[in-house]
C-alpha cells in the first residue's frame, strides 16, 4: 500500500528566550504567561493555512506572540484517518535562517466488526462428504479490514490457518471433505492487528444409504410368535394374519414408506418395520421406499399372497362298480376354496395326474412331488414321472 504524506504547516514561530533567576517573578505571585495549548482539531487533509489566526487569548495589541514568553512550546493537532492505510505525517518549523522538520509513520488500522457472514452449502452426502463454506463482510466497504485473514475450524479436528481474504470480492471460500456424517460446527476466526471476531456456523452430513432390503414374518394373531411366511418364495400366509415387514438399509434413512392398494404409510427413521393384517384372500402387492431429504434409493417390492383352507372338499364315482372298459363319472366337490388352490387327480391306473386350478401351485406342488394315493387309510408318495394340468384357472 502506498504512502500518503499529510503536513502540518503552522505559521506561529517558537522562540525561547532565557530569563535570569532574578528578574523571574515569585512564586507567589501569578504567572499570566501563556501556557501550552491544544488547538481545535482539522481535517489534515487541508492543511493549515498561512493567515489562521490563533485564538483571541493568544492576541495582544502588540500583535502575535510579541514576546518569546508569551509564545507556546506546544501545538498539539488531531488527525482522523480518512481511510485505512500507512501514512507518514511531516511537521517543519522554519524562521528566516533555519528550517527543522520530523516525521512519523502512522498505521490506521480499520476494525475487524461484527460485519461477517459465514455460510455453507449444507447439508450434502457422504461419501463424498464435500461442504463449501464462504466468509463474507456484510458492512461498508470503507470499514473493510484489507489487512485482516481468518483461521477456519472445520468442527472435526481438522482447520486451516492464515487463508487471506479477497479485497474486491470481500469474501473467501473454503472447500473441506468429511469422511461421515454427522453435525459439525465450523468456526472461522478473523482478526488483524488491533481486532479478533469468530463467527460460527453448522453444517450437515448425512451417510449415504445403501441398498434396502425387506423381510417378512406372520403371527396368526396378535398373541403367537412369528414365523416365516410360506411357499417356494415366501410369500404365502393365511387369511386374517398379521405381517411385519422388517426394513433394513445403510445410511442416513429419514424417512421409510409402504405402499399398497393405493394407500400410503409413512414413518419416521427411527421406526422401520411395519405391520399389516390381511383379512381378505387375495395377491397383494407392496412397496417400500428408504429415504431422506436429498436421496431415495431404489424401492423394493413384495407379494403378498393370503390363502385360506379348502372347505369340504369331496369325491364321489357314478357308478363305483364297473366293468373293465366301463366309464365312470368323477366329481370333485368342495365348499370353499381360494384363488390358489391346486386339485389334483389321480385315478390309480398309470403314471399320469391330472390337476386342476391354480397353474403355479399345481406346478410346485408336482415339482415337489406333493401329491399322493389313497391306500390302506395312509397317504403314500407316488414316483410320478409325469403329469397334465387342465387350462382351468378357476375351479368352479
Amino acid at each position: 500500500m502506498g504512502k500518503t504524506h499529510a503536513r502540518s504547516q503552522s505559521t506561529a514561530t517558537h522562540t525561547t528566550r532565557h530569563t535570569p533567576a532574578a528578574n523571574r517573578p515569585p512564586p507567589t505571585q501569578q504567572d499570566t504567561r501563556p501556557r501550552p495549548i491544544d488547538r481545535h482539531p482539522y481535517n489534515k487533509t487541508q492543511p493549515l493555512s498561512d493567515t489562521a489566526v490563533p485564538p483571541e487569548s493568544l492576541q495582544t495589541n502588540q500583535g502575535l506572540y510579541p514576546s518569546a514568553e508569551e509564545a507556546p512550546t506546544r501545538v498539539v493537532e488531531n488527525y482522523t484517518c480518512p481511510k485505512e492505510g500507512n501514512f507518514t505525517v511531516t511537521v517543519n518549523a522554519s524562521d528566516a535562517l533555519t528550517s527543522e522538520e520530523a516525521t512519523v509513520e502512522v498505521c490506521c488500522v480499520n476494525h475487524v466488526s461484527r460485519n461477517w457472514k459465514l455460510e455453507s452449502d449444507s447439508p450434502k452426502i457422504a461419501p463424498p462428504g464435500e461442504i463449501t463454506v464462504t466468509l463474507s463482510y456484510i458492512g461498508d466497504a470503507t470499514y473493510f479490514p484489507l489487512d485482516a485473514v481468518t483461521d477456519m475450524d472445520f468442527g472435526d479436528s481438522d482447520s486451516k490457518t492464515d487463508i487471506l481474504i479477497d479485497s474486491e470480492s470481500f469474501s473467501v471460500t473454503e472447500t473441506h471433505a468429511y469422511a461421515q456424517g454427522g453435525v459439525y460446527n465450523v468456526t472461522a476466526h478473523v482478526r488483524n492487528s488491533v481486532d479478533l471476531e469468530s463467527f460460527s456456523t453448522e453444517v450437515l452430513l448425512l451417510d449415504k444409504l445403501g441398498d434396502l432390503t425387506v423381510t417378512a414374518q406372520y403371527a396368526e394373531n396378535e398373541n403367537s410368535e412369528n414365523k416365516d411366511l410360506h411357499g417356494p418364495d415366501q410369500t404365502d400366509v393365511p387369511v386374517n394374519a398379521v405381517v411385519s415387514f422388517f426394513c433394513n438399509v445403510s445410511g442416513s434413512a429419514e424417512n421409510y414408506t409402504m405402499e399398497t392398494e393405493g394407500k400410503t404409510v409413512t414413518q419416521d427413521g427411527s421406526n422401520p418395520i411395519f405391520t399389516n393384517q390381511f383379512e381378505e384372500v387375495g395377491e397383494y402387492v407392496l412397496t417400500f421406499v428408504a429415504s431422506n431429504f436429498l436421496e431415495e434409493i431404489n424401492s423394493v417390492t413384495l407379494t403378498v399372497r393370503v390363502m385360506t383352507e379348502t372347505v369340504g372338499l369331496g369325491l364321489t364315482a357314478d357308478p363305483t362298480s364297473i366293468l373293465p372298459g366301463d366309464e365312470v363319472v368323477f366329481s370333485i366337490d368342495f365348499v370353499f376354496a381360494d384363488p390358489f388352490t391346486c386339485i389334483s387327480f389321480d385315478a390309480d391306473e398309470g403314471e399320469t395326474l391330472e390337476t386342476f386350478g391354480n397353474e403355479e401351485t399345481c406346478r410346485v406342488i408336482l415339482e415337489d412331488g406333493m401329491h399322493f394315493n389313497q391306500r390302506d387309510e395312509q397317504r403314500k408318495r407316488r414316483e410320478t414321472e409325469e403329469a397334465s394340468w387342465v387350462d382351468d384357472n378357476n375351479i368352479r
